[in-house]
């Protein structure tokens, strides 16, 4: 594992005590392959736009989806560009919970977990 990966992984783990580590994806409903793009920052937290690449577990159709998280900006910016991370959700209905993002049905989904690809390098790092 390169040392930019291992810096990345240790910053989103630190950096979302929401969100355990990603070995397994057993606890998610939704587990989504993605390329995250930074879209912008609010009052407690970061918007990321996440185009699909493949879902691995689960049933979903959307393309994209607006991912929040709420972290701050130096523990969250490794995150805020990368391709094929790996992300598993949980469904959790009407209320908006800690990191997540919304449905096109009004529902929302919980990010509990995060894997990096190990195939996909940081977009713009280089090790």
């Amino acid at each position: 594992m390169s040392k930019i990966t291992l810096l990345t992984v240790t910053a989103i783990l630190f950096a979302l005590p929401a969100v355990r580590a990603a070995d397994e994806w057993a606890g998610a409903d939704l587990v989504l392959k993605v390329d995250t793009e930074y879209a912008f920052s609010h009052g407690w937290g970061h918007v990321l736009r996440c185009q699909v690449r493949d879902v691995l577990k689960g049933e979903f159709e959307a393309e994209e989806i607006a991912l929040n998280v709420w972290a701050s900006f130096d523990d969250f910016y490794p995150f805020a560009r990368h391709r094929g991370i790996i992300l598993g959700f949980v469904f959790y209905g009407e209320e908006n919970p800690y990191g997540g993002f919304k449905d096109s049905a009004g529902n929302w989904w919980q990010l509990v977990s995060i894997g990096l690809g190990e195939e996909e390098p940081l977009v713009g790092g280089g090790e």
